[in-house]
């Protein structure tokens, strides 16, 4: 499994989708992964709403959860979903994953935003 930017992945035992921002080629085998979450107003980041069908297969609406990000090694995910213990959901359209990252810079850490994005991104 070759994992890279823009794809979706998932815990079977607890549903949770996350989204792979960076790119483990340039940040040292490292990726950064955001949640996303059913979108419950008025509770919910708005930062990023994500309407029912832009990621095949949810139809309800979505949000990223830019607080519940973390850093992976990739080597592990790629393990991990090839052993089962994470699903693959295939990835988010471009257009999403650039109004994710424009999210991102505002409402992550600045560090962060700076290991995610490479120069094309920004």
């Amino acid at each position: 499994m070759n994992i890279r930017a823009r794809l979706l992945i998932s815990r079977p035992d607890t549903g949770g989708l996350w989204v792979v921002l960076s790119d483990p080629e340039q940040t040292g085998g490292r990726i950064v992964m955001v949640q996303i979450l059913k979108f419950i107003d008025p509770i919910s980041d708005d930062t990023c709403i994500i309407e029912p069908g832009e990621i095949k297969g949810w139809m309800e609406r979505l949000c990223v959860r830019y607080v519940r990000w973390l850093i992976a090694d990739a080597r592990r995910i790629a393990e991990a979903i090839d052993a089962g213990l994470i699903g693959l959901r295939g990835e988010v359209s471009v257009e999403l994953m650039r109004r994710i990252l424009v999210g991102a810079r505002g409402s992550m850490k600045a560090d962060l935003v700076n290991l995610i994005l490479s120069p094309d991104q920004t």
